[in-house]
């Protein structure tokens, strides 16, 4: 990947009351993915990708502040040359058979080029076989498929905000306006508004927020996942539907507590409903991401947080929170490799509860900058793994990707060399995630997820172990993961692919201060 990045900023104080700025840029991002020589060397695919994405645009606003009003205006104008090559093909005759045995496992077998072949031969339809997929087998006879393609997307913005201070109320209003142009047309009138109430004799704030959200397609891959239409090149509709911009209606409330001068909540809770909303297909363990587009999503959260002044040296924070995101199908665009998505389904940054708590003790209180201690408890739920709904699929990953999640029949475990094809023990699973017994997994109620981690921090540091005139030295010692818990964030997410916890690491930190 190569990259430029050029911009000019300006700003001018117009008047005691009014600012000025402005700035323009030019940004370019080229992407290359290459394939290897022998394209069999690359398993269960070859792919291969060359792709430029250019952003040229100007943007300025001008800032008014007077009395109650603090107000802003600006307009912005945006130029985006898009050229993809792209092409892809299955090396590996197991990866999209028709057929299965009798143990769920795909058949290798390069002869078998259809449904209607599994019954004579004494084996089953394999439930996820996509015969799109087919005419790019170079097991079964098939060809690369190639793709190149151009676009320019054009996008111009206006809008116009302001802040008023009335007594114990703050009003935020505000509109914007938007112009799409692109592979798709459209345009997005957006009002946005919230009230904050103050209660001081109490200490407490409310406020609530409405906005309605105009969301543009993301740029990177757009012009080949505009291409592949309903389901992606994997359904084989042949239909060419461009993705589109999105709506989205998303409501905030919220509350702020104080209790007396040391302690204090603030909590707030989200919905967010879209119409057209976005994704990614990421084609198997690449980097490679596509766009996709969902008919909706329903997303809602909260966050809570409490913190704790300093009292006798001992200072704390608490932040909890909940997450709940759903799509409904059908989706638009991407490659799919895989099978399609339910009806609805959880996505793999949906999760329930996750928490983390610091404690910090100063052992000076005469000299804030001086020797502490502190203690971070981090606690999570576990995210939606969308890969592994079942434990028969689990057993189609690689030696690779089992022994990552720690999969095991009975008492014999996946490793890199010697994947785990079949098992007919009871006692089966995964060390590192949860995976939901058999005939339980459902996408939206009771899905696969990573299983819940508990992770814990130590620091000890000061801000002044040494000082001389207007000079002073810092320095910082952490213990990460202290109890080396093996643990996974994720595995094979859409967004980012598999990460595993760090494991025990001592960090040191020098910090010099003038």
């Amino acid at each position: 990947m190569t990259s430029f990045n050029v911009d000019l900023g300006l700003s001018h104080i117009l008047s005691p009351k009014l600012l000025l700025t402005a700035n323009t840029w030019v940004r370019q991002d080229r992407v290359s993915y290459y394939p290897s020589a022998n394209l069999f060397s690359d398993q269960p695919a070859t792919l291969s990708q060359s792709r430029r994405l250019t952003s040229t645009g100007f943007r300025t606003d001008i800032t008014y502040a007077r009395g109650r009003h603090t107000a802003k205006a600006g307009v912005q104008i945006q130029v985006t040359p898009l050229a993809e090559a792209f092409s892809t093909g299955l090396t590996d005759a197991g990866f999209n058979s028709p057929c299965v045995d009798a143990n769920g496992v795909p058949v290798p077998d390069p002869s078998l080029t259809s449904t209607g072949q599994c019954g004579a031969s004494g084996y089953s339809v394999n439930p996820s076989y996509q015969p799109a997929l087919l005419p790019y087998d170079f097991t079964r006879g098939g060809s690369l498929f190639h793709f190149r393609g151009a676009a320019t997307i054009y996008e111009g913005s206006a809008y116009a905000q302001d802040s008023i201070k009335l007594g114990q109320f703050n009003l935020n209003l505000g509109l914007r306006y938007d112009n799409y142009a692109g592979l798709s047309r459209a345009f997005g009138v957006q009002p946005r508004g919230g009230v904050t109430y103050q209660i001081r004799s109490t200490g407490s704030v409310f406020h609530v927020s409405y906005a309605r959200v105009f969301l543009t397609p993301y740029n990177e891959n757009l012009v080949l996942s505009s291409s592949t239409g309903l389901g992606g090149l994997g359904a084989g509709s042949n239909t060419v539907q461009p993705l589109v911009p999105a709506r989205r209606n998303q409501f905030n409330v919220g509350i702020e507590q104080q209790f007396g001068a040391k302690f204090g909540v603030q909590g707030e809770y989200f919905w967010k409903f879209t119409d057209g909303a976005y994704d990614f297909n990421t084609i198997l363990n690449t980097p490679l991401n596509f766009p996709i587009q969902f008919r909706k999503s329903k997303i809602d959260g909260a966050l809570v947080r409490a913190t704790l002044a300093n009292v006798h040296g001992f200072s704390a924070f608490t932040v909890l929170g909940h997450s709940r995101s759903r799509l409904f199908s059908p989706e638009v665009g991407g490659i799919n490799f895989g099978t399609a998505y339910a009806p609805v389904a959880r996505p793999d940054h949906d999760q329930g509860f996750q928490q983390t708590t610091n404690l910090q003790y100063q052992f000076s209180q005469k000299d804030l900058r001086g020797l502490w201690l502190g203690l971070t408890w981090r606690f999570d739920s576990g995210l939606v793994v969308v890969s592994v709904p079942d434990y028969a699929t689990a057993l189609t990953l690689t030696g690779d990707e089992q022994h990552a999640i720690g999969l095991y029949c009975g008492g014999v475990f996946a490793t890199v060399a010697q994947p785990l094809e079949t098992c007919n023990s009871p006692n089966r699973g995964a060390t590192l995630i949860h995976i939901v017994p058999d005939g339980t997994y459902n996408p939206d109620t009771n899905p696969s997820r990573i299983r819940p981690r508990n992770l814990f921090d130590i620091a000890l540091g000061s801000e002044k172990i040494w000082t001389k005139d207007r000079y002073s030295l810092g320095a910082k010692v952490t213990v990460v993961n202290l109890t080396d818990k093996v643990a996974l964030y994720n595995f094979l997410s859409s967004f980012s692919g598999t990460h595993f916890v760090t494991p025990r690491t001592l960090e040191g930190e020098i910090t010099l201060h003038f």
